[in-house]
């Protein structure tokens, strides 16, 4: 939602509100506020009452008065409910209770859902920028830590309260951090990134698919490249993606950089592209070569793409990934050596060669992802295997010939998927 709709659902409220029992207690807290000192779209609102229960308590009394679209949902777990109002049916709004975390007790169960003061609240959340509340009844910005708005100005990420405690508190915020730091461009203070390396082994504990969704969000934003490295120097790799490990060191064909420098050059290859598929392939496509650096065989790059491939799924299924995006992702791996032996400008690739790799993608989204990737392995690949006209020059072709072709025209395809 823009700026001025969120200003709009807060009048709202504030009027209705008023001279009840809830005025003076209803705050919009966290993203809400960021987003708008930043001058960003909204996403959704979050409100917090500082009474105990109040967040239920308070989605009842608006679905008592047949201000709700439907029933809200209510999880009485954590004090928390969702629900859309009658008046604004379009944007989704979360209410809870102001809360404190037992930090100091490792046995405590959801510590997220004790209820605190705005104090407390405000101390428990994962960053300053994200400390900020707003008094809907007296229209006032709150910046209770301090530093909230500072940060902000500075483009700097620090937790509110002593690290350690943070990210003992919900270490996914190590993840959180660097997801935060790459899609935004900004800082991270040295005392929060010195806890994050500390306590990156709490990672163990998050469930794969909370380590997987933040991984996700940092593929896909505008600096993949900054974020795997964060992931590499804080240890979280480990957590995500641990075979990316072994990559760190090991070079190949005397060249003078790493595996894992191979990976970020190709994942940097792709940022035009803004594809998570493809992104992922193009980190993930080096794995074959741990196990033929040394003996590499006669048809070593058909035989790393497979290895490849299936470490690749391996990964994948172990975070959680399941069906046609697995299959995606070990296609493309898979097919990666398909123009290996093209040229350096595809000279020595027939037509009928071309159309049986129309043939093998199918359709023209994964052909562009497959050419997208080969191309990013070759401008990421040194000399004498790099190729930068390669794959232009294929595309070239490619629209001279036409894209659309039936299977008949073709013969049997290069490769089957497994």
């Amino acid at each position: 939602m823009t700026v001025d709709i969120y200003h709009t659902v807060c009048g709202w409220l504030r009027e209705l509100i008023a001279g009840t029992s809830w005025e003076g207690h209803v705050f919009a807290v966290g993203g809400c506020c960021r987003d708008e000192v930043m001058n960003r779209p909204i996403n959704d609102i979050d409100l917090a009452v500082d009474i105990e229960n109040g967040g239920l308590q308070f989605a009842d009394w608006l679905e008592e008065r047949n201000l709700t679209v439907a029933p809200p949902v209510r999880f009485e777990r954590y004090g928390t409910a969702m629900l859309h109002l009658r008046a604004f049916p379009d944007h989704e709004i979360e209410v809870v209770q102001t809360r404190c975390g037992k930090y100091t007790d490792e046995n405590a169960e959801n510590p997220g859902s004790v209820f605190g003061t705005i104090a407390d609240d405000v101390m428990r959340r994962d960053f300053t920028v994200n400390s900020l509340f707003y008094d809907i009844s007296r229209d006032k910005l709150l910046d209770l830590t301090g530093r909230g708005l500072a940060d902000i100005q500075a483009h700097c990420l620090r937790t509110p309260m002593d690290p350690e405690m943070t990210f003992f508190d919900d270490p996914v915020r190590i993840l959180r951090c660097i997801r935060m730091a790459t899609v935004w461009g900004w800082s991270i203070d040295d005392d929060t990134m010195q806890a994050m390396r500390a306590n990156v082994p709490s990672l163990r504990e998050i469930k794969p698919e909370r380590r997987r969704a933040e991984f996700e969000k940092m593929l896909k934003g505008p600096d993949p490249v900054r974020a795997l490295e964060l992931l590499r120097t804080t240890g979280a790799m480990r957590y995500v993606f641990p075979e990316m490990e072994n990559c760190y060191r090991v070079k190949v064909n005397g060249e003078n950089i790493t595996l894992w420098q191979r990976a970020l050059r190709a994942v940097a290859a792709t940022e035009t592209d803004n594809d998570y598929i493809l992104r992922l392939a193009a980190l993930l496509h080096v794995l074959g070569w741990l196990r033929t650096v040394k003996n590499p065989g006669p048809n070593a790059g058909t035989d790393r793409a497979l290895l490849a491939a299936r470490s690749a799924e391996s990964a994948l299924r172990r975070i959680k990934y399941h069906g046609q995006f697995v299959r995606e992702i070990t296609f493309l791996i898979r097919n990666q050596s398909a123009t290996l032996r093209w040229g350096h400008e595809a000279e020595n690739a027939k037509d009928r060669m071309i159309r049986r790799l129309c043939n093998l993608c199918v359709t023209d989204q994964r052909l562009e992802r497959l050419l997208s990737l080969i191309h990013a392995i070759n401008v990421s690949t040194p000399h004498p295997m790099h190729r930068p006209q390669q794959i232009p020059r294929v595309r070239e072709r490619l629209g001279l010939m036409g894209r659309r072709f039936t299977p008949d025209d073709f013969g049997v395809p290069i490769a089957r998927e497994a």
